[in-house]
């Protein structure tokens, strides 16, 4: 019998990163929040942490304006490396998907720390910005406000911080969800899987939508 969707488990995350001329956006703040069987946001389950960035890279003034993150938070903070496994410890235990918005964005970077645990690369990673272009074929465009005002979802005074956008992305997909299967739209983890997933184990620049 295949698990309906309001019987998953699911895990929302949101990168900043630092974006180095020439090279690929760098990590330096994680958050995660879950959705339990009969999608209850678990408050309680949440993950947030600062990382510092790798040597000879630095925050731009881009970087700085755009999220309030400044290099001596950064240079205070634990390794890359340290963060993704602490994360590890925070995964449940059971089968879960990763969800995201733009799941693109955050699927490069943790297929880039895989070695560190093989389910950064292998976990099915959900895109709202997918469930959202099934449900409303029509709207101007698909960033984060865009779909939170659909659903009335408070836009968060402290935006483009991960665990701010997090706490959004999380509210909105519980309710595209709701949505989704009242109208009988997707009612299995499968078909939700076949709509809404991304293909995993490629690396793709993209940019960032929000």
């Amino acid at each position: 019998m295949q698990l309906k969707v309001e019987e998953g488990t699911f895990v929302v995350v949101d990168f900043e990163t630092a974006t180095p001329s020439g090279r690929s956006p760098e990590p330096m703040e994680l958050a995660a929040m879950c959705v339990k069987p009969n999608l209850i946001i678990d408050s309680k389950y949440t993950f947030n942490r600062l990382m510092r960035l790798p040597p000879g890279v630095y925050l731009t003034s881009f970087d700085i304006q755009q999220t309030g993150i400044s290099q001596n938070d950064l240079n205070a903070a634990a390794s890359q490396e340290s963060v993704f496994l602490k994360f590890s410890d925070y995964l449940p235990k059971g089968n879960f998907l990763f969800v995201a918005q733009n799941a693109n964005y955050e699927s490069n970077i943790f297929n880039r720390f895989s070695k560190l645990n093989y389910l950064f690369a292998s976990s099915i990673f959900i895109d709202t910005i997918k469930i959202a272009k099934y449900l409303f074929p029509h709207l101007k465009d698909y960033k984060l406000d865009t779909l939170s005002e659909q659903f009335s979802i408070p836009i968060h005074y402290n935006r483009h911080r991960a665990l701010p956008d997090v706490e959004m992305t999380i509210k909105l997909f519980v309710e595209l969800l709701k949505k989704g299967v009242k109208e009988r739209k997707f009612t299995t983890i499968s078909d939700l899987n076949i709509i809404a997933s991304i293909k995993r184990n490629t690396i793709i620049d993209q940019p960032s939508l929000f």
